[in-house]
């Protein structure tokens, strides 16, 4: 597999964005819902740094749209936990 995403890190690199940006849009409505989100968004950084670690990859080029996805799943992140707080503490 690894061998596979070395051959495609472009491909993997354009699927985690349209996914990270895909998530902005999506606004779940139940805790079933914030669930699925959260996990989604940890899978995705965890994909993001398999990317680094595993395939020795990295190219300066991608630095900025890398960060720019990280930031957006953190804030999503954060977003998401906030929202739960307010929903279902309050």
């Amino acid at each position: 597999m690894v061998e596979i995403l070395k051959e495609r890190l472009g491909q993997a690199r354009a699927v985690v964005y349209i996914l990270a940006v895909g998530l902005l849009f999506i606004d779940p409505v139940s805790i079933w819902g914030m669930i699925v989100k959260f996990s989604t968004i940890c899978l995705l950084i965890l994909l993001l740094h398999f990317l680094y670690q595993k395939c020795n990859y990295y190219n300066r080029n991608y630095e900025i749209p890398d960060i720019l996805c990280l930031l957006s799943l953190t804030s999503q992140t954060g977003h998401l936990l906030w929202e739960s707080i307010n929903r279902y503490v309050a």
